[in-house]
């Protein structure tokens, strides 16, 4: 499968690797053919630039690139924009579990366990509120997203937008706009990739060999071999397929949306309504109904010629009800389980009998001693049901006072105050039912006195004020953009130790010269409660230089230059993102018991302190350091391209480090400003368009590198290969296989020794990288990484007499999986095999063996090492929309319509892959959680 990879980077290199160029967004929607990017406005903090004047970097996603198929807003970004990551996580009705990031990993943290995690959320904004979530979204109200990407396109947003922001504007209405349109869709959703289990026959042939290589005697006879292979699901000895028999091939979604735009007096409005809902794929029992609502006001009202005022409301509500075990943790038995898909990925083939008749003629169901009386069907059928309701609402209440009224040309003053609410509740009925072992011993019974009760119960509160003070003024040859504001914030959460406060006061100057010379100063003074009063805030600059060339004389007389801009842009910024609850408070907890004076049983005596957490005082912000080299080109009319450079240095991060702290010291030790990290990639976009006779199109594309590093980590070993310092933050550590053992006399010769068992004929060789003869972890080393160090998108938009077709293709390489961690993909102790187990070696004539020998007790080949790690490349088809927008004739006889279109679409189709078993997004799909999903959908809009 190699030469794939390679194909794919071929293509992609003759398309010029690149994105679609954000800011061709409305080219490609309206297919005109000539691309003048620099008279575009910039969404940026506080403000609206043109294009010719921003310093930094930043990429735009239109409402039309985003209306797809998908059920998310996260999810339909994927392929959209250079910079952009969206890794699709599990799909659960009502959308897909999506990690978004900009611009790669930029950090860690350390955690509970003392362990160094990833730490690169954006931050999210919307309408200019921070930390709002883009699930609380339905396409058609999106405006535009702009996503902002070097420092001074971010650093007005404080403390939490060091790791990029994404910049949501909901659509508002438009002076002398009235429109109303409506949309609906019907669409079913497929998963991608299903994993692939044995039968109870293959199973139990695999087991009898895992047995025997163990020199243990098999457990199953040739008798009970021969049973398996016509065995049914109530059989003593069964044979369940558990995804055939539990999941539907495919479920269906519905969505219909309503806007209505108008302008009355002086009164603008945009108010939106739609509806989502979609089932779940279990095939039995009650199976998942999940709604959603979404409704939307954003009304301006200019209330006399200095005052304009602002207020938007919107609010979402979530329903969904099922049986218990579905998409979700589940108790049973006051056991936590992990889901159905987990029991359908865990359960053998012949674990139970699904039904089972008891000596007294009662029917129930088959269970096991290992797994809590849990039958699948039994919880899918007879357990109850859980209901899950989500509400949102967001607020926003302001007003712009326009100096200009009283004489003051391009100044004005916005406020506003915000507040958001988020509350999540599950409730349900949990029944027992009769469950019984292959010995007729009952292990849970029937109870059907059982009461709705409140699984669980989540809060989310965000309060804040806004205030921004700017001047924009052109005079001759000079244009001078001023802006003073201010961010307060206040958000509180279900589980946290306290509230989460920010304050952040910003400053911006841009000041351009004659259209082509530019120049941008940013400060912003930042203030967080995670920090020790006296220490919270502090004071970041950052700014930058542009300089458009296209509009020297020396090149206006060219006429294939459209447009040529150079940028540069730096400074430093704070984040309070790893910073964690009190780290700044000692905390004590009570020891013992203390008496003074004489002693005696009836003497008064006090509890003993001891310190539980050490604080320190003088912590202070994880410091952003970065810059931006940028080039941005049209030519030709109709060729763009943009390159962006980009190099971060992350110091002060917050740690507990052991060369500071070593271990004699114990856990009660403080965090310090001692960590550091690094970032560095590169941006290539490339859009063309054009026309010929009746065919409009256009060409887009992208590639993005990136890659990130641990610098300062302050963790020590012996072994060298171990250390952190230097190695990427994403990397897959393991040990390094060099094939397998072909026999167990081999491994006696062998004069390194496994700390992780003994090895036969079958087991995987290792190194022994520190050279002592014992291979354990201390031979860990470096084998990959996980995190695409190149993506890559292509798409193609073509419009013909009211046709129009447009694909998307997105991609990744540069990056491993370890297959060890994919439990469809192996075949360990007596769990669940998968296919590949078929694989496992047998005899030194395997030499195409996938899998190490099969064994009950063996750990030494079931380390990560580089015998799991594999090439993780893939190139998927992302979205496909074919549509027809009906010419004028049609309107008319529809009563004076606007507009009707109709669309086929689909996401996620097709994809090649290194692994074209599993999803390439997620290799645990289906296993652990929902499996991700392909859909295919029609639809209409229709707009007066």
């Amino acid at each position: 499968m190699n030469y794939i990879k390679y194909l794919i980077a071929i293509c992609t290199m003759a398309t010029s690797i690149g994105v679609t160029y954000g800011q061709v967004a409305d080219v490609i929607v309206e297919m005109d053919t000539t691309i003048i990017p620099q008279k575009e406005k910039v969404n940026l903090p506080f403000a609206k630039l043109d294009k010719e004047r921003v310093v930094g970097a930043t990429s735009l996603i239109t409402q039309d690139q985003i209306a797809t198929a998908d059920l998310d807003v996260e999810s339909a970004m994927i392929g959209k924009a250079a910079g952009v990551l969206v890794f699709k996580g599990a799909a659960a009705p009502g959308g897909d579990n999506s990690w978004l990031g900009v611009r790669g990993f930029h950090s860690f943290r350390q955690n509970d366990n003392g362990n160094l995690v990833n730490n690169s959320n954006p931050l999210i904004v919307i309408d200019g509120i921070a930390n709002r979530r883009l699930e609380s979204l339905n396409y058609y109200e999106i405006e535009s997203i702009t996503v902002l990407k070097d420092i001074t396109a971010k650093t007005l947003y404080g403390a939490q937008a060091a790791n990029g922001v994404v910049l949501v504007t909901t659509k508002r209405g438009k002076p002398g706009e009235k429109k109303a349109s409506f949309n609906a869709e019907v669409g079913f959703r497929k998963p991608t990739h299903l994993p692939d289990f044995l039968n109870s026959y293959d199973y139990a042939r695999a087991y009898n060999q895992a047995l025997e290589n163990d020199g243990l005697d098999p457990l199953y006879s040739e008798e009970v071999l021969n049973d398996f292979r016509t065995a049914g699901i109530s059989d003593s000895l069964p044979d369940v397929d558990y995804y055939d028999r539990y999941l539907k091939s495919m479920t269906s979604f519905k969505r219909v949306f309503g806007t209505y735009t108008n302008t009355k007096d002086r009164t603008s409005y945009f108010v939106s309504a739609g509806y989502l809902t979609e089932d779940g794929l279990e095939a039995i029992g009650e199976g998942t109904k999940y709604q959603r609502f979404n409704v939307r006001g954003n009304v301006d009202m200019q209330v006399n010629k200095w005052l304009k005022m602002r207020m938007d409301m919107a609010s979402r509500i979530e329903l969904s009800r099922s049986n218990q075990m579905t998409y979700q943790t589940w108790t049973r038995n006051n056991n936590t389980k992990t889901g159905f898909f987990n029991e359908l990925s865990s359960t053998r083939p012949n674990a139970y009998p699904i039904y089972f008749t008891a000596p007294d003629g009662t029917v129930g169901f088959g269970t096991n001693d290992s797994n809590d009386g849990i039958n699948v069907e039994g919880e899918l059928l007879a357990a109850g049901y859980t209901e899950n309701q989500t509400r949102q609402s967001q607020l926003n209440l302001g007003g712009t006072i326009d100096f200009s009224a009283i004489g003051v040309e391009g100044l004005t003053w916005n406020n506003y105050i915000s507040a958001d609410a988020l509350s999540r509740v599950r409730v349900g009925k949990q029944i027992g039912y009769n469950s019984y072992l292959q010995d007729s011993s009952q292990v849970t019974a029937e109870d059907p006195t059982s009461s709705v009760e409140r699984f669980d119960d989540e809060f989310y509160r965000n309060y804040g004020f806004t205030s921004s003070l700017t001047y924009d003024r052109v005079f001759d040859k000079h244009a001078l953009l001023a802006n003073a504001n201010t961010i307060i914030q206040q958000r509180e959460r279900t589980g946290t130790a306290q509230p989460n406060k920010n304050i952040n006061l910003g400053g911006r100057l841009n000041y351009m010269f004659d259209s082509k010379y530019v120049a941008e100063l940013d400060l912003s003074y930042m203030g967080s409660n995670k920090l020790e009063a006296g220490n919270r805030f502090r004071l970041f600059p950052a700014g930058g230089l542009a300089w458009v060339a296209s509009n020297e004389s020396f090149l206006q007389s060219i006429d294939q230059i459209n447009h040529l801009k150079l940028k540069v842009s730096g400074g430093q910024m704070g984040y309070d993102g790893g910073l964690g609850y009190y780290q700044y408070r000692s905390a004590y907890n009570t020891e013992g018991f203390i008496r003074f004076g004489p002693q005696g049983p009836s003497m008064p005596g006090t509890s003993g302190y001891t310190i539980s957490t050490s604080g320190n005082p003088d912590i202070g912000f994880e410091v952003l350091t970065e810059y931006n080299i940028g080039l941005e080109a049209v030519v030709f009319n109709n060729l763009s391209f943009e390159f962006n450079y980009f190099n971060e240095y992350r110091s002060d991060i917050p740690l507990q480090p052991e060369t500071v702290f070593p271990g004699y010291l114990g856990e009660d030790v403080p965090f310090i400003n001692f960590g550091e990290a690094s970032n560095h990639g590169v941006e290539i976009e490339l859009a063309y368009s054009g026309k010929v006779n009746d065919l409009s199109y256009s060409v887009g594309g992208y590639m993005t590198f990136t890659e990130a590093v641990f610098e300062k980590t302050g963790l020590v070993f012996a072994s060298e290969n171990l250390n952190l310092d230097g190695q990427p933050i994403d990397r897959i550590a393991g040990l390094i296989s060099t094939g397998f053992y072909n026999s167990a006399e081999e491994y006696e010769e062998d004069p390194n020794r496994s700390s992780y068992g003994n090895a036969v004929g079958g087991d995987l060789k290792y190194v022994d990288l520190k050279k002592d003869s014992l291979i354990n972890f201390e031979d860990f080393t470096t084998l990959g990484n996980s995190l695409p160090r190149y993506r890559f998108g292509l798409n193609v938009n073509l419009n013909y007499k009211g046709f129009n077709l447009y694909v998307l293709g997105q991609g990744a390489a540069g990056y491993d999986r370890n297959m060890l961690g994919v439990a469809g993909y192996r075949g360990i102790g007596n769990n669940k095999y998968a296919a590949n187990a078929l694989n496992a070696w047998s005899s030194p004539e395997d030499t195409d063996a996938s899998h190490p020998r099969l064994s009950t007790n063996n750990t030494h080949s079931y380390v990560t090492s580089s015998y799991w790690v594999e090439d993780a490349y893939y190139f998927t088809l992302r979205n496909i929309e074919l549509s027809y927008t009906f010419p004028a004739a049609v309107n008319n006889a529809l009563g004076g319509a606007s507009e009707l279109r109709v669309f086929a679409r689909g996401t996620d189709l097709l994809s090649i892959s290194s692994h074209p078993d599993f999803n390439a997004d997620n290799m645990n799909s289906g296993i652990s959680n929902g499996p991700l999903m392909k859909t295919v959908s029609l639809g209409l809009s229709l707009s007066y």
